[in-house]
C-alpha cells in the first residue's frame, strides 16, 4: 500500500486545486486522517505557509483544532486533520475567532465540528488567507479652487515624487525576496552539551533557530545542557526549525505531578492534552502487536497515581492489534478437487468458491486454475484472500493423462513416473510438506511429452541435539612430602627454635623444635595430603624469625 511521508497509509486521493491534493489516510496508530498536501514553489508561499503553521499550532495548543500533525520542511508541506463523524458543522466559538483575529489570519473557509466530548474544534482551515485591500479615500469631485487653503505644486515635482516612491517600494520588495530566498539555506546544529543554557540560547539565536528549553532534574550544575534534539550536526532551516534543549536544575525546584491513568485509553491527539494538563509531557511512543484492540495504550513508563517531577516525559506502548497469521498454498493445478480441498483446509483458508470450465487438457474433476498464486504468503481472514478454484468440467475427456506425483517422496515419484524423464528441482521451505510439492505439466493433464519437472521440498525439521552425559570422579588426596630449610644468621645467640606449618584452611601445627645459634641450618620435611601452598614459620624464643612458602 502507498505511504505518505513513509508512515501514513493512503486509501484515497483527489485533487483540490492547482497546488493542493487531498489524501484519505490511516495513521500508524490506526486513526483515520484527512491529509492536505501543498505544492509550494516560491519563498513567498513558504513564508505564508509558516504563518499558517503557527496559527494551527496555536489552535492545537489550546485544544481548538482537531489537528494530528502539520509538517513544513524543504520539499514537503502538509496538514493531517482528524476526520469527524459527529454530525453537521457548527459555528466557530468566540475563542476560535478571537485567536484568529489575534494572529491576524484571514481565511476563505473555516469548518468546525463537535468532537466526541462535545467540544467545538476546527477541522478545516483554508491555507490561502484572503488579504482584503485597504480602502483608499475617494478623490473629491470638488474643484481645487473651491478647497480652502489648497496648495499647488509644479508638475515636475509631482512626477519626480512618484518615481522616487516607486523606486523605494521596488527596493523594499526585492530586499524582502532576497531575505526569504536566503531562508532556504540550512544551518548546522552546533555542539551544545556541557554549555550553559544562556550560552546555548545566544548561539542558537545567531543561527536564527527557534528554541524550546526544558528543565530536567539533575545533580549537575544548574543550567548545564544535558541533551539536545535534534543532535549536533543536524542540518535545519533557520527561522522555521526548532531545537529542544534539556538543561539541569536541582530536584527541589520541581513540583511533583500525579501521573494520570492512560492504560486502556485510545491513543489520539487528546492523549498529549491530558498529559499537558497533568504537568507532564509525551515521550516516546512504541507500537507492538497484542490481543488488545488497535490503538489502545497497553503500557506507560510510570504507573498511574505515582509522583513525577513537572514536565517529565511519559513513554507509552500502543497496541497494533492482533498480528495477522500468514499462510501459503502450493500449486493445486492438476490435483483432484478432493485433494485440493484437503490442502486448502490444512492451509487455514475457508472453503473456496468452485468454478467449472470445459478443458481438453485436464481430466474431469481436476483443478485447472487457482485465484491465489502458489508459494506466496498471504494474511488469513481477509476478504480479498478468498480462494477461487477452477475445475475441469466433465464434458471433456482426457485419454492419456499425466500421473499425479504431488505429495509423494522423490523415490516414490520416480517409481510412479518410471516411463517419464524427470527433471528435479529442489526447494527448502519449512512452510511446505516434504516431498514433491508441484509438477510441470500439471497432474492429470494431457501427456503431450515424456518430460516431467518436479519441485521437491528437501526441508527436514531440526533435530534436538542430545544432551551429553557428563560424569566426574573425585580424585582421592595423595600423600606428599614437603621440605623446609632455614639459615640462622651469624651473631644469633643460642636460642630455642620452633618450626610451625600452616595449610590453606588456616590450621597451624608445631612440627619441630631445636636449640640453634648463629651459623646453624635448620631443615626437615613434613608429610601431608593437603592441597595448595604450605607455609612454614620459624620462631626463635617465641619470636617470628622467618617464613617459607612451598607450592
Amino acid at each position: 500500500m502507498a505511504l505518505l511521508d513513509g508512515k501514513y497509509e493512503i486509501t484515497n486521493q483527489k485533487h483540490l486545486a492547482d497546488k493542493e491534493s487531498q489524501f484519505d489516510a490511516i495513521a500508524p496508530d490506526g486513526q483515520t486522517l484527512r491529509i492536505v498536501l501543498f505544492d509550494l514553489s516560491s519563498s513567498e508561499e513558504e513564508y505564508q505557509f509558516e504563518h499558517y503553521r503557527k496559527v494551527l499550532r496555536s489552535l492545537k495548543k489550546q485544544d481548538l483544532a482537531a489537528l494530528h500533525e502539520i509538517v513544513s520542511r524543504p520539499g514537503l508541506h502538509y496538514v493531517a486533520w482528524y476526520t469527524n463523524k459527529q454530525g453537521k458543522d457548527v459555528q466557530p466559538t468566540e475563542a476560535i475567532t478571537t485567536l484568529l483575529k489575534e494572529q491576524d489570519f484571514a481565511y476563505h473557509e473555516l469548518r468546525c465540528f463537535k468532537n466526541a466530548q462535545g467540544q467545538v474544534q476546527v477541522y478545516d482551515l483554508d491555507f490561502e488567507a484572503s488579504q482584503e485591500p485597504k480602502l483608499e479615500p475617494k478623490p473629491s469631485l470638488e474643484p481645487e479652487s473651491a478647497k480652502p487653503n489648497s496648495r499647488h505644486f509644479p508638475p515636475w515635482l509631482i512626477s519626480w515624487g512618484f518615481a522616487l516612491s516607486f523606486s523605494l517600494i521596488a527596493a523594499i520588495f526585492f530586499s524582502a525576496q532576497f531575505l526569504r530566498a536566503m531562508n532556504n539555506e540550512t544551518v548546522q546544529v552546533p555542539e551544545l552539551l556541557g554549555k550553559t543554557i544562556n550560552e546555548a540560547l545566544s548561539l542558537l539565536d545567531t543561527l536564527h533557530l527557534n528554541v524550546n528549553s526544558v528543565p530536567v532534574s539533575s545533580s549537575e550544575n544548574p543550567g548545564i545542557i544535558l541533551d539536545v534534539s535534534p543532535k549536533a550536526g543536524t542540518y535545519l532551516r533557520p527561522y522555521y526549525a526548532a531545537v529542544e534543549l534539556s538543561y539541569a536544575l536541582p530536584a527541589e525546584q520541581f513540583a511533583l505531578r500525579t501521573v494520570p491513568q492512560l492504560r486502556g485509553q485510545v491513543f489520539s491527539s487528546e492523549t498529549q492534552t491530558i498529559l499537558e494538563k497533568a504537568g507532564l509531557r509525551l515521550g516516546n511512543v512504541a507500537y507492538m502487536h497484542s490481543n488488545h484492540p488497535r490503538g489502545d495504550i497497553i503500557a506507560q513508563s510510570a504507573e498511574a497515581q505515582t509522583q513525577l517531577e513537572e514536565k517529565t516525559k511519559l513513554d507509552l506502548l500502543v497496541s497494533q492489534g492482533p498480528e495477522t497469521p500468514l499462510t501459503l498454498l502450493p500449486d493445486l493445478t492438476g490435483l483432484p478437487l478432493e485433494d485440493a480441498l484437503s490442502i486448502v483446509e490444512l492451509a487455514g483458508l475457508s472453503t473456496p468458491d468452485i468454478l467449472s470450465q470445459v478443458s481438453s487438457r485436464f481430466a474431469a474433476g481436476t483443478v485447472i486454475a487457482q485465484s491465489i498464486p502458489p508459494y506466496v504468503e498471504i494474511p488469513l481472514g481477509k476478504f480479498e484472500n478468498t480462494l477461487r478454484l477452477t475445475v475441469a468440467a466433465g464434458s471433456a475427456a482426457v485419454t492419456n493423462s499425466l500421473p499425479s506425483l504431488v505429495g509423494y517422496s522423490l523415490a516414490e515419484a520416480q517409481r510412479i513416473a518410471a516411463g517419464y524423464t524427470l527433471t528435479i528441482r529442489e526447494i527448502d521451505s519449512a512452510n511446505l510438506p516434504p516431498g514433491v510439492v508441484s509438477q510441470t505439466p500439471a497432474p492429470n493433464s494431457e501427456a503431450s511429452s515424456p518430460n516431467l519437472t518436479v519441485l521437491v521440498n528437501i526441508y527436514s525439521p531440526p533435530k534436538a541435539i542430545p544432551v551429553p552425559q557428563v560424569s566426574s570422579q573425585i580424585k582421592p588426596p595423595e600423600l606428599r612430602l614437603v621440605s623446609y630449610k632455614f639459615f640462622i644468621e651469624q651473631g644469633i645467640p643460642p636460642s630455642q627454635a620452633e618450626v610451625y606449618v600452616q595449610t590453606l584452611d588456616g590450621t597451624e601445627t608445631l612440627i619441630a623444635g631445636k636449640r640453634v645459634q648463629g651459623g646453624d641450618t635448620l631443615e626437615g620435611s613434613w608429610s601431608t595430603t593437603s592441597l595448595g601452598t604450605i607455609t612454614f614459620k620459624l620462631k626463635l624464643n617465641k619470636n617470628d624469625y622467618g617464613i617459607l612458602k612451598v607450592p
